[in-house]
């Protein structure tokens, strides 16, 4: 390499150091010809030729002083954020600068990144609302968590000090209107103050934070949960600059406080209307993602100064690292960055300690795997520009140039937790588990996954979180927590039966786990799990472990209209934290074949051989055949685009890795449960209106009145018959059942349906028997005047002869059993029977049903207490097949009640069949 390109690079290297805040501050950037000479061990004439060379060249700014400095030209106009420097010597980087700029070198604002990019038009507006007399304008400040709300309302409040328009003296005061929002009394206390006595527990008059703020600013973070009286009164101070403390109705106190207001809600929402009438300047925070490379990698150089403050050392992180977090994007913006910024050093720390390193030096080893996942998932164009912008050397922070760290940031770096919580014979290790584990903790607390995280869910998972921390060493990750939000809504809003996931290898110390976490959430949380529940709960935990496991199912979501599919994907790629939904658009006016094109396009880009095709309608359902053969995958249309459907379809890919079949099962139970909550919620509407009613009623115990009505509830849901209520009542004969219906005249009795006529005038009966052999239902059908299709009537009929066969059969069961319910039972011998008649190819009808489920039932008991009586002596010639597919059939009875149901038994089961 020729002399002269060696100290070309060394300018570059040096000036690549530098941040925008150092350039713009220090006079002593750029290098010296006696330092690149003594540096590169190159004389020192010879340096000075060639700086003189590379300056006529214009690839060197010379800096004219005492010594003369040299910085390297393009990377100092990407620093400064000018598009091109037209001279080639300065006195000073600020001769650099449009005369704005300068100014703002000394305005409070110029210590925000960005403060002359992305940021540049938020200054504008905040530096006219603070400027504003005689105390400013109200602000309304508009962000997601993380983008710098705060910040930026305390920068407004410094820059007001500066320019006069606050008094030296002047207080910054915040209320963070989340804290009280379930006491809307005690928040309005604490803002306007009170007079004693005016709410229960007043003793004394209290100074509101609009007074003690006077001539100052009141920053109000999340204003959005502040209670509609709350919100009047603050729009009145707005209006008048005058309020009353609660108790006051006459007395009205005038103050000179300026209202910065903050919040996470969409500027378009209706709950921000009113705000935005109100309050004349509305400011709008962008997120990490909306802002530049090169302004991101300032903030990571802010970020590592800091934590090198914190270390008291200097940090050396390697360029893949940059590049990780440079397209690094979370949902929790540059409080989420830090966060992670903050968990590579200690992890980096530990690793320092354990092997007496030297140095402190960061790599991707010491980044979460979602973090790592980003750089994969950008184009190569912007590869290119962050290795461009990033440069080829490992970045160096020394502690001894960063600004002090505040209290509060403080209470959360590595050495000060072990300095906190050390004792004899805890160990730096241990400290650092502890230490991640506590940032889990915090993350979980500050997440918020909308509408299926509240209060209850959060603290559910900070008990499963430290259980799995306790027993099994495991940090889960904000993806996991996802997963785990995601389980417990389910659980809570629908308890509904779920499926057994094809077999899964889970360890026994996984499943030790998995149940520890069952216990103390049924002890302390009354809830209750079933088998598959539990089972699910231990897949989740288990990929918590088993990170390498990956689904081979890729999900598609198709929608028309403008932007419809690309917003719902981006829903549920947030919610989870990475990209597994791939969006289609559709215009309206795009043609069914270009459609069609589009769609083998994108699966021809997915990786996964089985897709997952989520359509809203018209001929895009059609496709799937073509696709498949076409594509050479595994294609499944579902028409839906519900958006919590296909979150729980991408949460099983991710988190379970479920294969293709048990995803399409998952798809199947989280639809039938919308289907259900959309009827509850159609006969909720209707219940408040129906003037009908059928009775059933028994003689002998409420079972068989309480299986007709819920039979016959069943039907007349699902032939959509949704004005008539079905009620069971209570009587040991005529007379009384007569009695109990003339207490309830105001509705119209359809019938009355059970083992006991009430031999009430103009009311029909319908017996059991004849609800058995299907004249009944159809005398039911018929008085309630519903219009049925044949098709949907013998269906559904059959099907309710059936239930009620099979509930008769299961009260007849009981009298017989001495140790097991037969409800518990019902499941498995349905399951039994559904095996036989599917092994069979046919359908048994009811009485062989009837006998069937009462012999099985009873044998089951029989077995388990006494083992295999039955002993044949004949085996009829032909029937051992017929016998081995029962014996396949009682497989899952077996393993659930861990017996072994013998061959004579089965033959003895085959002649129930004959008979």
């Amino acid at each position: 390499m020729k002399r002269i390109d060696k100290v070309y690079l060394y300018c570059e290297d040096s000036t690549k150091s530098y941040s925008r805040e150092m350039l713009m501050t220090d006079i002593d950037v750029g290098s010296s010809a006696s330092e690149i000479a003594e540096a590169l061990n190159l004389l020192r004439n010879n340096v000075s030729a060639d700086l003189n060379i590379l300056v006529k060249q214009e690839k060197l700014l010379k800096i004219k002083g005492k010594p003369t400095r040299f910085l390297e030209k393009k990377l100092l106009s990407e620093k400064l954020g000018i598009h091109f420097i037209n001279q080639n010597e300065c006195s000073s980087i600020q001769q650099l600068l449009p005369k704005e700029r300068r100014q703002m070198i000394h305005s409070p604002f110029s210590r925000l990144i960005g403060s002359d990019k992305s940021l540049a038009s938020v200054i504008r507006l905040a530096e006219a609302a603070i400027s504003y007399p005689p105390n400013g304008l109200p602000t309304l400040v508009v962000g997601d968590s993380g983008t710098g709300k705060s910040l930026l309302a305390e920068v407004m409040f410094e820059y007001g000090k500066h320019e006069g328009s606050f008094k030296k003296e002047s207080k910054f005061v915040v209320l963070n209107c989340a804290d009280y929002a379930a006491n809307p009394q005690l928040l309005l206390s604490q803002l306007f103050g009170s007079v004693k006595g005016a709410y229960t527990g007043a003793e004394k008059n209290r100074i509101g934070l609009i007074e003690q703020a006077n001539d100052g600013v009141l920053f109000l973070d999340e204003v959005h949960r502040l209670p509609p009286e709350g919100q009047e009164m603050l729009f009145v101070y707005i209006d008048k600059n005058e309020f009353s403390r609660l108790g006051e109705t006459h007395h009205r106190i005038k103050s000179g406080t300026l209202l910065v207001a903050a919040t996470t809600e969409n500027p378009n929402s209706v709950l921000l209307d009113t705000f935005k009438r109100r309050i004349p300047v509305m400011i709008t925070m962008p997120n990490l993602g909306e802002r530049s490379f090169s302004e991101r990698l300032e903030l990571i150089e802010s970020l590592y100064k800091a934590e090198s403050a914190k270390v008291g050392m200097a940090l050396q992180v390697s360029v893949e690292v940059l590049k990780s977090l440079i397209t690094y994007c979370p949902k929790g913006n540059i409080g989420q960055l830090k966060s992670d910024i903050q968990l590579s050093v200690a992890r980096a720390l530990l690793e320092k300690k354990k092997n007496n390193l030297e140095n402190l030096t960061i790599t991707n080893d010491f980044l979460s795997p979602y973090v790592l996942k980003t750089l994969t998932q950008i184009s190569l164009e912007e590869k290119r520009e962050v290795a461009i912008l990033v440069g080829m050397k490992d970045y160096c922070f020394g502690h001894e140039d960063v600004l002090a760290v505040s209290a509060e940031e403080f209470q959360y770096d590595f050495l000060t937790f072990y300095d906190k919580h050390k004792h004899g014979t805890y160990s730096i290790e241990q400290a650092f588990k502890d230490y991640s584990q506590e940032i889990a903790r915090r993350s979980i607390l500050d997440d918020n996954f909308t509408f299926f995280l509240n209060g209850d869910i959060k603290q559910i998972i900070l008990t499963i979180s430290d259980i799995l921390y306790k027993d099994l060493g495991i940090i889960i990750d904000k993806d996991i927590n996802t997963a785990l939000a995601l389980y417990i809504y389910n659980k809570n809003e629908h308890q509904l039966a779920l499926e057994p996931l094809d077999s899964v290898e889970i360890s026994d110390r996984v499943m030790k786990a998995t149940r520890s976490i069952i216990k103390t959430l049924e002890n302390e949380n009354n809830m209750f799990f079933s088998n598959a529940e539990v089972n699910l709960l231990g897949n989740i935990i288990n990929s918590c472990e088993d990170t390498g496991k990956k689904s081979d199912v890729g999900i598609v979501l198709c929608a028309h209209g403008d932007g419809v599919a690309t917003e719902i994907a981006k829903v549920v790629n947030n919610l989870l934290g990475q990209t597994i939904v791939h969006p289609v658009n559709m215009g309206l006016e795009i043609s069914p074949s270009d459609i069609y094109q589009e769609l083998k396009r994108q699966l021809s880009r997915i990786a996964e051989q089985n897709i997952v095709l989520f359509v809203d309608m018209g001929s895009i359902a059609t496709f799937e055949s073509n696709l498949s053969q076409e594509t050479g995958k595994k294609v499944i249309t579902i028409e839906s685009i519900d958006p919590l459907l296909v979150l729980e379809t991408a949460k099983n890919t991710e988190y379970l890795s479920m294969n293709f079949k048990n995803v399409i099962e998952g798809i199947q139970v989280c639809n039938t449960r919308t289907f259900e909550r959309i009827t509850r919620r159609i006969e909720n509407y209707f219940d408040s209106n129906k003037k009908k009613i059928v009775y059933t009623v028994c003689g002998t115990s409420e079972g068989s009145a309480q299986f007709l009505k819920e039979n016959i509830k069943k039907v007349f849901r699902d032939l959509n018959i949704f004005d008539i209520e079905v009620q069971a009542i209570k009587g040991k004969d005529a007379h009384a059942i007569a009695a109990n219906l003339d207490s309830k005249k105001e509705l119209q009795v359809v019938a009355v349906v059970g083992t006991i006529d009430p031999k009430l005038e103009q009311v029909p009966f319908i017996s059991l028997q004849e609800m058995v052999l299907r004249k009944g239902i159809d005398k039911l059908l018929l008085l309630s005047g519903a219009v049925v299709t044949e098709e949907r009537y013998e269906k559904n009929i059959n099907e309710f002869t059936k239930e009620v066969v099979l509930d008769m059969g299961m009260e007849s069961i009981d009298k017989y059993l001495y140790l097991l319910s037969a409800e518990k039972m019902r499941k498995s011998l349905e399951s039994f029977v559904l095996n036989v008649e599917q092994e069979l190819k046919t359908t048994f009808s009811n009485n062989v049903l009837l006998k069937l489920f009462v012999h099985t039932a009873c044998m089951i008991e029989r077995v388990l207490l006494n083992g295999s009586e039955v002993v044949l002596q004949e085996k009829k010639e032909g029937k051992k097949e017929l016998a081995q597919v029962i014996k396949k059939a009682f497989r899952r009875i077996e393993v659930e009640y861990n017996i072994d149901i013998s061959m004579d038994e089965c033959y003895f089961i085959v002649e129930i069949f004959e008979k």
